[in-house]
């Protein structure tokens, strides 16, 4: 396949992708939705073998269950790319559990396609490697390279960061997005606030819950006071 057709393939699978973790936000709080998608590249193209996305209340996880759906088919494993829209865990905090970078590297496709890289494991700026001296990497990669998997990434990078915005603002602020929006099945919860409590102390309130996205209803007059204050946001 050409660079080109390749491209535009990438590009296709990962917007199947971002459309399976779009239709499940507001229901995998405190875990991100997540997409994946499995295909396999022949001389007609390629065809989708497997997809899925987070499961409600965070798990199962995306790539967990489209690994999962290959379990004794025939195929040549080169010939298969994972396209996930964040990268892999590479722990599972469930006891016993595999990390889904395991999962995709005991899989051994081709290649993995990944749209937007998780801050959980960006390394510090000290952050080295005690053998080496070099710049610490991210374990899931590492995980994935050592098994002989090409991993790429950026792919629709600015999109998957836009669908978990409210993971993203939870991680780095222990609070969740708030957005002025009417369509509240997309969110975790509405914006609550108890008597005498400041708008900060809800979010932060609502944040040790593990809610990361949160609605306030359009023309009202609490969401005129956190879009005042920057703490809320219209959804773009």
């Amino acid at each position: 396949m050409n660079p080109a057709d390749r491209d535009a393939s990438d590009r296709k699978f990962m917007a199947r992708a971002l459309e399976l973790a779009g239709a499940m936000l507001g229901r995998t709080a405190p875990n991100p939705a997540v997409g994946c998608v499995i295909t396999f590249g022949g001389p007609e193209g390629e065809t989708v073998l497997a997809e899925a996305a987070t499961g409600a209340g965070g798990r199962p996880h995306a790539e967990e269950q489209a690994v999962s759906m290959l379990a004794g088919a025939e195929f040549s494993k080169a010939g298969l790319t994972v396209y996930v829209t964040l990268e892999p865990c590479a722990a599972r905090s469930q006891t016993g559990h595999l990390s889904c970078a395991a999962r995709i590297a005991a899989l051994a496709p081709g290649r993995v396609v990944i749209a937007a890289l998780d801050p959980h494991f960006d390394p510090t700026s000290d952050a080295t490697s005690d053998a080496t001296g070099l710049p610490a990497r991210r374990p899931a990669l590492v995980l994935l390279e050592e098994a002989g998997v090409r991993v790429e990434t950026g792919v629709l990078e600015t999109e998957a960061l836009a669908l978990n915005i409210g993971f993203l603002t939870h991680l780095r602020t222990g609070r969740p997005h708030v957005a002025v929006d009417s369509r509240a099945e997309l969110y975790d919860a509405p914006f609550t606030l108890a008597p005498l409590e400041s708008f900060e102390d809800a979010l932060n309130r609502m944040g040790k819950a593990g809610l990361t996205r949160i609605c306030v209803v359009p023309g009202s007059a609490l969401a005129a006071q956190l879009l005042g204050r920057g703490l809320a946001s219209r959804p773009g």
